[in-house]
């Protein structure tokens, strides 16, 4: 059974992440046991430039109007359906709202701590991103994370 996937990159543009999203890329494209149908790829660093041969692969650089806080509050809150047999895998933290299973691989500190109250646009960020991600969790089957310690701080603030 050949599985299709849909990668979300939407959000990728550090450095670490940008690394990671080139070089399980090309794997993904020329593996034989899933199709990946699209990729959405940010619209700015490296990643946005990424070129592929494989034609039956749908690569959409998705535009920022709005600021990146907002266009992904909206990117993520909005439902996202999938067709029918297939997977979506999101690198860029926080899980979208969708039907189709979901793997999300999760490396930001801040949807996993507590922050003092300020008036901060940075605190007010960093809690709607949390927000969303607790409304969104239910549709991840599986969080990838790169440490024990992030597991564990995951499992604690969102016991679900």
């Amino acid at each position: 059974m050949l599985y299709n996937i849909q990668l979300h990159l939407s959000n990728v543009v550090g450095v670490g992440a940008v690394q990671l999203a080139k070089s399980l890329l090309p794997k993904l494209l020329a593996n034989n046991y899933a199709n990946v149908s699209t990729v959405i790829l940010p619209d700015r660093g490296d990643l946005s430039r990424f070129k592929s041969s494989k034609s039956s692969t749908n690569f959409i650089v998705r535009k920022r109007l709005l600021p990146n806080f907002l266009s992904r509050f909206f990117e993520c809150i909005i439902p996202h359906r999938l067709p029918k047999n297939t997977a979506v895998l999101v690198l860029g933290d926080i899980p979208l709202n969708t039907n189709g299973v979901q793997t999300v691989f999760l490396h930001t500190p801040n949807l996993v701590k507590y922050f003092k109250p300020s008036l901060s646009i940075d605190f007010f960020k960093y809690r709607v991103a949390q927000f969303i991600f607790s409304k969104n969790e239910k549709h991840v089957s599986q969080f990838i994370v790169q440490t024990g310690v992030m597991k564990d701080k995951l499992e604690k603030f969102y016991p679900a």
